[in-house]
């Protein structure tokens, strides 16, 4: 057997009636439709094509897709970008169906997650507005920098997603990571405390990465012939709730004219 059938039937096993998901879940139902969709979309990352897929609620379309796209981005050393437009989809995936699948599958594989840079604490600023406080801030939005000064001591990764207290927009928005302030120069050293660069370099290392559409077009720049990839070499991507990509992309990528940027004709 070649290294692709055996990739093929480890697909189908996993999803068979006595295969590792019906040893894991009690009353477990096969449905021939998700081990299809699975092996369709193997074949189609293996050919380098593209395939559309529609699908019901309930028939499993994560395990569908990411068993498949996790045994294709080992065999190949490639990177999965999944793209979700819910923020309750990335945690299900990230907190329950990848862990899941992290102890399961028999190949390892490391996942994380890729936020917008504005998502991240910068300590460089934070430290600023520390120091200037009494004049950038009034009372009460001194006292929640002072909140988050505290927080950032014990925050694992510096998100504003970890922050267990509503936070100033005034004040996060001079505390936030910045580009051209927060460069991979400046904040990018072996030992950096700067969570998004720190979170950069986690990601260098990640098999499975999960992005929203809206960052996904934020951050795409095309596809040429000197660079294979979408947001990384080598990488390929899935659209999970596709069905939100036009207005998303639409809102990213299409031209538009300003009074700033127009010609008079």
């Amino acid at each position: 057997m070649t290294e692709t059938d055996l990739i093929l039937k480890a697909i189908n096993e996993f999803f068979s009636e006595t295969g590792i998901l019906s040893e894991h879940f009690e009353n477990y139902e096969y449905r021939f439709s998700q081990e299809s969709m699975s092996n369709y979309i193997f074949e189609t990352l293996e050919n380098k094509k593209h395939i559309f897929i529609e699908a019901p609620t309930g028939i499993g379309k994560s395990f569908a897709y990411l068993v498949p796209s996790i045994y294709f981005a080992k065999k190949n050393n490639k990177k999965v970008i999944v793209s979700t437009y819910t923020i309750n989809l990335q945690e299900q995936l990230l907190n329950k169906d990848i862990p899941f699948l992290q102890k399961v599958l028999p190949v390892e594989f490391k996942a994380g997650i890729l936020k917008g840079r504005n998502n991240y604490l910068c300590p460089k600023r934070l430290a600023r507005a520390m120091e200037s406080s009494n004049t950038l801030f009034e009372t009460e939005e001194q006292l929640n920098l002072e909140m988050l000064y505290r927080w950032s001591r014990e925050t694992k990764d510096g998100t504003r997603s970890d922050l267990n207290f509503t936070v100033n927009e005034n004040v996060w928005n001079s505390v936030c990571s910045e580009r051209g302030i927060c460069t991979l120069k400046t904040c990018g050293s072996e030992n950096t405390k700067c969570f998004y660069q720190r979170a950069k370099k986690e990601l260098a290392d990640s098999d499975v990465i999960i992005v929203n559409h809206h960052l996904f077009f934020t951050l795409f720049d095309g596809i040429s012939e000197e660079r294979e990839g979408y947001l990384y070499n080598n990488d390929f991507i899935i659209f999970d709730e596709a069905h939100t990509i036009e207005q998303v992309a639409t809102d990213h990528i299409s031209p538009s004219i300003s009074r700033e940027n127009s010609n008079t004709i």
